[in-house]
């Protein structure tokens, strides 16, 4: 055996001309003394390499990557236990020309009302729902009831799509 520490006998191999790879440089060695063993061995490991290619594959869930990860996905999984998660949702896309008439509002301010009345529905989301603070500390529909003209229609749409976050993706700008 060796004496001196280890920081002593590394520096010992480097000085003297030691290998720095650790004797791995003599892989390059045998490659050139035997290249015929060299390449069965490189084809054979290609092979290898090549018929578990089949195999592998990639799974899309990430949520079982990081099962029981840490705190972070236990407070996640927690959360999604008690609300849900929104991977099994139904979106109901309502487009219209005619969006800032009074009447068509009013259509599907009613279809938004019998869609959440559905027993099959665990709960709904529509600009019908949400509502805004007024000036006396109370909140008013964002959306109200008995708009007159198309004037007032578009303006409480515009002003919806303009502040809130989650309407800006569901109400176009053009108010379609």
């Amino acid at each position: 055996m060796s004496t001196g520490s280890f920081t002593e006998r590394m520096r010992a191999r480097f000085e003297h001309g030691g290998s720095v790879g650790f004797g791995l440089d003599r892989l390059g060695l045998v490659t050139l003394k035997y290249p015929l063993v060299a390449a069965v061995i490189l084809l054979v490991v290609t092979a290898i390499a090549i018929w578990q290619v089949p195999r592998a594959n990639v799974d899309g869930d990430l949520l079982r990557v990081y099962k029981n990860s840490g705190t972070e996905y236990n407070t996640y999984a927690n959360l999604s236990k008690t609300f849900g998660t929104f991977e099994n949702d139904i979106y109901l896309l309502v487009t219209s020309p005619s969006l800032t008439e009074p009447e068509t509002l009013e259509k599907v301010r009613e279809m938004a009302l019998e869609l959440s009345l559905n027993d099959y529905a665990a709960g709904t989301l529509s600009p019908f729902a949400l509502r805004r603070p007024d000036g006396d500390g109370g909140t008013v529909p964002a959306v109200p009831e008995g708009m007159a003209d198309a004037a007032q229609v578009a303006a409480s749409l515009t002003d919806l799509q303009q502040n809130d976050p989650m309407m800006r993706n569901l109400i176009n700008p053009d108010l379609s």
